[in-house]
């Protein structure tokens, strides 16, 4: 007799192939699935998780790009702040300089 099951309890178990990486085997002898039972599952419901993992994977990457953007310009500030630091040393030294000259 063919066993039915509701599509959240499909879902939950492409999830634990898919997200969690369990092996197929595995959550066939938990849950008492056929060989062929689970692969079906995977083909039908394991594009949403992919999806959200290209999103994720995508938004990775701009972060990383960002993240590389971000430090360029750190690195330019404190740069900048280290020229002005000793511009501002340099006037202050002749300010002084010409003060106590006069």
């Amino acid at each position: 007799m063919k066993k039915h099951y509701d599509e959240m309890f499909k879902k939950q178990c492409v999830e634990l192939v898919v997200k969690e990486g369990r092996t197929i085997f595995s959550i066939q002898r938990e849950f008492d699935l056929g060989n062929g039972t689970l692969n079906a599952w995977i083909k039908k419901y394991s594009s949403p998780f992919l999806d959200n993992e290209k999103s994720d994977m995508e938004e990775l990457r701009s972060l990383r790009r960002e993240i590389q953007a971000l430090k360029k310009e750190n690195e330019f500030l404190k740069k900048a702040a280290t020229f002005f630091a000793s511009i501002l040393f340099l006037l202050t030294s002749l300010f002084h300089y010409f003060s106590y000259k006069h």
